[in-house]
């Protein structure tokens, strides 16, 4: 094109335009060819999309129609068996379950026995690999799952505490209702959350955040009051509580388990727990180990069979103990599940010489024979 201009044989404004008209295509590749490589990176992915959605629709869970005919229902488990995907051996072999309306059932094992694993068995979240679970007499597979959900309430042990005010954290996930203030004042004195309430600026309107304005934070035992007058808000028919009274002292604690087992009413309670006032509550006790079921009936009974119950139970405080047998709330432990008595040390103890000089009667016991010599050379 320059050497055009410079012979004369192409007008300057000619050449103008055309200067422009190439930039412009230039440019105009450049984005063609910026976004041809941008589609062919995001077609790399889909693939991945497409297997993704294919799996989503394989475990989509499918929900029948029928409901029990009551909200009060029972729950049945018969030879309920589960295994995590990533799991070597089963987390849950072989359990049969009756759980009844108005019925308090403690589950107690070790770490890694499936307590957690049954609750949600229980509960309708995980779908066993074999056996079989029913309410009422109605299979799983055919419950509607919006109904079974909306009669379920779970208190785990890391419940959510949500940046609301106490009133939402209480009702939050249930619609309003022509009587809202009465069930949330229900719940809140069931649970204890009435005192919790009363102590906020604003009531129950305070923000549960530290970082609103005039927001504030609870400790560990009020949010767990908190979170079981949720669950108590949402007249569940089964109660599901797993270690409800981890952050609490002993006297909220037997105020959480005498609230249990008095709203326990028409409706059936499961209670994961290592509590032995937790324990002493329920109308049936489940100990599992390793998945298994290796005991079940009354704290009585289980306590006079001395069976693997007593190594479960973690009581702060036991009560008058014999020689061959230990006291817990009128039930006997046999000695070998006792907790060892410390014995009193055979030396008496030494006072420092420099000590009571100064006046200071620090007494030392049980120091060794060596360090006495040793103190008595220096004093001489």
């Amino acid at each position: 094109m320059l050497i055009l201009l410079n012979v004369g044989a192409m007008p300057l404004a000619v050449a103008g335009t055309a200067a422009v008209a190439i930039r412009t295509a230039l440019s105009a590749m450049r984005g063609f060819s910026a976004s041809t490589n941008v589609a062919y990176e995001n077609a790399l992915f889909y693939q991945d999309y497409v297997d993704f959605v294919r799996e989503a629709e394989h475990r989509q869970e499918s929900s029948g129609n029928s409901i029990p005919y009551s909200d009060r229902f029972t729950v049945a488990l018969r030879n309920v068996s589960f295994t995590y995907p990533s799991a070597a051996t089963p987390a849950l072999r072989g359990i049969s379950l009756d759980i009844a309306p108005g019925e308090v059932v403690a589950v107690v094992g070790g770490n890694g026995a499936g307590k957690s694993t049954l609750a949600r068995i229980i509960a309708g979240l995980y779908r066993p690999d074999s056996g079989r679970v029913s309410y009422s007499g109605v299979p799983i597979e055919q419950v509607d799952r919006r109904w079974l959900r909306d009669r379920i309430a779970v208190v785990a042990q890391d419940f959510t505490r949500w940046p609301f005010s106490a009133r939402e954290n209480i009702t939050i996930g249930r619609a309003p209702n022509t009587e809202p203030d009465v069930r949330l004042r229900q719940a809140c004195l069931a649970s204890g959350a009435a005192e919790v309430l009363a102590r906020l600026p604003d009531g129950p309107d305070t923000m549960l955040d530290p970082s609103y304005v005039g927001g504030t934070d609870l400790s560990g035992g009020q949010w767990q009051r908190i979170a079981i007058a949720r669950s108590l808000y949402r007249n569940p028919g089964l109660l599901i509580v797993d270690e409800p009274t981890a952050a609490l002292d002993a006297p909220a604690e037997r105020m959480i388990f005498d609230m249990i087992r008095a709203e326990a009413g028409g409706r059936a309670v499961v209670l994961i727990t290592h509590r032995l006032s937790g324990v002493s509550l329920a109308d049936r006790i489940v100990v599992l180990d390793r998945g298994r079921m290796v005991d079940c009936g009354t704290h009585a009974e289980l306590m006079r069979r001395g069976g693997d119950l007593p190594r479960f139970l973690s009581a702060p405080g036991r009560a008058v103990r014999g020689p061959d047998v230990e006291r817990r709330n009128g039930s006997t432990v046999p000695q070998q599940f006792r907790r060892p008595q410390s014995r009193p040390s055979r030396e008496p103890p030494m006072a420092l010489p420099g000590d009571r000089q100064r006046g200071c009667h620090r007494l030392v016991a049980r120091v060794p024979i060596h360090r006495r010599i040793a103190v008595r050379n220096d004093s001489r």
